[in-house]
């Protein structure tokens, strides 16, 4: 899938939400995540921990680039929030 077909579906989804409630940044990540990689679980949960840790490169980059009203959030916490939304 190419960003401009997931920035579609996100403008898509955007317009169905308040602004509270939108999706503002995203991030392809290099690879899928794997139960061989130790990132999900066999029933294809997440292991949170595990790819907060290898993917924070890739969250510190989008909130370095996110708007003024992001500032000062640490981004594992802002990761937590919103994998639960």
């Amino acid at each position: 899938m190419t960003s401009a077909v997931i920035q579609s579906a996100v403008d898509d989804a955007n317009t169905s939400v308040s602004r509270a409630e939108s999706i503002r940044a995203f991030a392809r990540l290099p690879d899928e995540l794997t139960i061989a990689a130790g990132e999900l679980m066999p029933t294809l949960k997440v292991r949170r921990a595990i790819v907060r840790t290898r993917i924070a490169p890739v969250i510190d980059t989008m909130y370095d680039h996110a708007p003024s009203n992001r500032a000062g959030l640490d981004p594992a916490i802002a990761f937590r929030e919103e994998s639960h939304a």
